[in-house]
């Protein structure tokens, strides 16, 4: 997973920001073991302040990690499957072009996306839906 910085739609380098997408009971471990991000935790017995995190969600049952700040650059395969969601409807990505990732590029936010990497090349990308 990544968050997509930019693309250059003349070399066909894709920008992007490598991150992990945690959901569920990973995602309230990650937060629970960092007391910075308690606040994000939602728990029936009120704020969190350490221990079990029996009664604890996150909002959406997801957290994005970026940990890292490097940006990579990596070539989008001349072929590769590129899928978008075609906002303003909803939530599905579908097959698209390189043109149109180019608009999309560079967004705030940027783009959460999935990716697949084959010999160095890009060969897929997927926006992924959050809400």
């Amino acid at each position: 997973m990544g968050l997509l910085r930019g693309f250059d739609v003349t070399t066909g380098v894709l920008s992007i920001d490598v991150v992990y997408f945690l959901v569920g009971e990973e995602a309230i471990a990650h937060l629970a073991e960092r007391p910075s991000l308690w606040k994000y935790l939602e728990c029936e017995a009120g704020p969190y302040s350490g221990g079990s995190t029996s009664g604890c969600s996150i909002p959406n049952d997801y957290w994005v990690v970026n940990e890292n700040p490097l940006v990579r650059s990596l070539p989008l395969a001349p072929d590769a499957m590129i899928k978008l969601i075609p906002w303003p409807s909803c939530c599905e990505p579908v097959a698209t072009n390189r043109a149109a990732l180019g608009v999309r590029a560079g967004a705030e936010p940027p783009l959460l996306i999935s990716f697949d990497v084959n010999d160095g090349l890009i060969t897929a990308v997927t926006e992924v839906y959050t809400p």
